[in-house]
């Protein structure tokens, strides 16, 4: 452990805590702490490594190899690799009225579900979609999504892809102020977020790619019998 430079705490929470490192190559990392009671076995542990992996290849993000860098009784550390950006939680607080205009949250949507296409297209899930787990970050002009800690749940791939999908779609209308603000929404809004019912959702937008070309076409104010779905 006397390899790595910690720079900074990142965050702490029931499963442990988390570090921004460097490794000895001078690398930006991330140093997970597990507590014992977060995994009933070393076998939950290595589940959720191989579902992080898998997350990590499929969105082409990872910066370094994913690995278990040390194990005792009482805890266990595992090397991430490091993502740039700022979580969405994050981003919010900072704003007085708890939301985003509706261009901002617009873009941070497409973001999102880019991040998605990348991620289902290559038959992987992400598990635990919500704010503190979406990084943003600056691409030229344009904003990157980052997911993070990855969660393997039980099922079958389809249904959890489109557990992904509604997540993404509550986060979207999280970032417009949620259920109070629903209302005042513009119709082409209305339509995506459909009051954030997983039925509805699916119904009307079954595939990522049907919610991106939703969200462009609203945002560049085209016809709304195409956007609506209805």
């Amino acid at each position: 452990m006397g390899a790595f430079r910690v720079e900074s705490c990142l965050g702490s929470g029931w499963e442990g805590a988390v570090y921004r490192v460097r490794d000895p190559a001078r690398r930006a990392c991330v140093l997970k702490l597990f507590r014992q009671r977060a995994f009933a076995s070393r076998s939950d542990l290595q589940q959720r490594l191989r579902h992080l992996r898998r997350v990590q290849a499929s969105t082409g993000s990872s910066s370094v190899s994913i690995q278990l860098v040390h194990r005792q009784d009482a805890w266990q550390a595992v090397l991430l690799p490091y993502q740039p950006g700022e979580s969405l939680h994050a981003i919010l607080a900072r704003r007085p009225s708890g939301r985003l205009p509706l261009r901002e949250a617009a873009k941070a949507f497409q973001a999102i579900l880019r991040e998605l296409v990348r991620l289902h297209g290559r038959g992987a899930y992400h598990g635990d979609l919500h704010e503190g787990n979406v990084l943003l970050a600056r691409c030229g002009r344009g904003q990157r999504a980052h997911f993070i800690d990855p969660m393997p749940q039980v099922g079958a791939r389809v249904a959890l892809q489109e557990n992904d999908l509604v997540e993404a779609v509550r986060l979207f209308s999280w970032m417009l102020g949620g259920a109070p603000a629903y209302a005042s929404h513009p119709a082409w809004v209305r339509s995506i977020i459909r009051g954030s019912k997983a039925r509805a959702i699916l119904a009307h937008h079954p595939r990522v790619t049907d919610l991106l070309a939703a969200v462009r076409a609203g945002m560049q104010g085209r016809s709304a019998s195409r956007i609506l779905g209805d």
